[in-house]
């Protein structure tokens, strides 16, 4: 069963395709456009006037099109679209994660704008490691489809060599230390389950519709890492930064739920934050030893007390 397209990715995917015919060097008409596409000629010459002269803007390419009688062709510098079909790519997924909710969209535009100011001298180095789910691009529009909609789904999950299928809630798409994850409440038992994006197959779209309650969407936007759930209570855990790193969680939270509640003389600041498992914020105390330090709760900071011991034992054996 074909995959319904958001208007913003058919958009898109009629450009790119207009863009790599006039590229091969094409002339192409209005009205054959119209009816190669299926839409009417106001919405070609919207595309020829303005969505393709902004896109080319933004993506710094210096191309512009040119009219010859009544055809469309592109300048005659068209070869600055050497490298098009990366620069188009990273628009349509611009495109796509505004519809994977207000978290992954804004996260998604900070590095793709990096990414999009990467010229071919490569003066700017932006290193994004993600895992390489260019073949689930089906799977993640389905998904952008249902969640938009908020329709249930069904699909194969596939884990430990065992595949089983899984009818569920779909919430939010989203990464999670370099790897892409669905957050799905499963129907069976009610839980929040998080499912591998690359281990997902054949995905249906269920007639029937679901509301998302509000503290979940809350719990959702204060995710940190795979730790992160949503099954259990949120607790409030206190750090904090020495004045030496301070600066940066001035800059970038830890998650939206970060507060900075206290600020000493010398500059070093306390935070809050909300957590569901002590294994959410570890890694990030780990990251900034030893200037940033548990406060509380007590136990958070016996456990990394506790692994910090462990690791210099071990250290003492090498």
């Amino acid at each position: 069963m074909p995959i319904s397209r958001t208007p913003d990715y058919r958009v898109m995917e009629r450009i790119s395709e207009i863009i790599r015919r006039l590229e091969s060097g094409e002339k192409l008409s209005i009205k054959e456009l119209a009816k190669d596409y299926g839409c009417n000629t106001k919405t070609i010459q919207r595309d020829i006037n303005e969505r393709l002269p902004e896109l080319f803007s933004q993506l710094g390419l210096g191309v512009k099109i040119e009219r010859e009688g009544r055809l469309i062709k592109l300048s005659s510098d068209a070869l600055n679209l050497t490298n098009f079909e990366d620069t188009l790519v990273v628009e349509v997924l611009e495109k796509l994660s505004e519809g994977m909710g207000t978290n992954f969209a804004i996260k998604a535009k900070k590095i793709l704008s990096k990414i999009k100011k990467v010229d071919i001298e490569e003066h700017i180095y932006a290193s994004v490691n993600f895992e390489d789910v260019t073949d689930k691009a089906d799977e993640a529009l389905a998904l952008e489809v249902a969640m938009g909609k908020q329709n249930f789904i069904s699909f194969n999950y596939e884990k430990d060599g065992f595949s089983y299928e899984v009818k569920a809630k779909p919430l939010k798409l989203i990464c999670f230390d370099g790897f892409w994850y669905l957050l799905a409440e499963d129907t069976k038992d009610k839980k929040i389950k998080k499912y591998r994006l690359k281990a997902i197959r054949m995905i249906k779209i269920i007639d029937r519709q679901f509301k998302i309650p509000q503290n979940i969407k809350d719990k959702l936007q204060n995710a940190i890492n795979v730790w992160f759930n949503a099954n259990k209570e949120s607790f409030e855990v206190r750090l904090y930064a020495d004045k030496s790193i301070a600066k940066y969680f001035h800059r970038r939270a830890i998650s939206k739920s970060q507060r900075i509640v206290a600020t000493d003389s010398d500059g070093g600041i306390e935070l809050s934050v909300e957590i569901t498992d002590f294994y959410e914020i570890i890694p990030t105390v780990f990251y900034w030893m030893p200037n940033l330090l548990v406060l509380s709760p007590p136990k958070l900071k016996e456990k990394v007390e506790e692994l910090a011991r462990e690791f210099l034992d071990r250290m003492a054996e090498v």
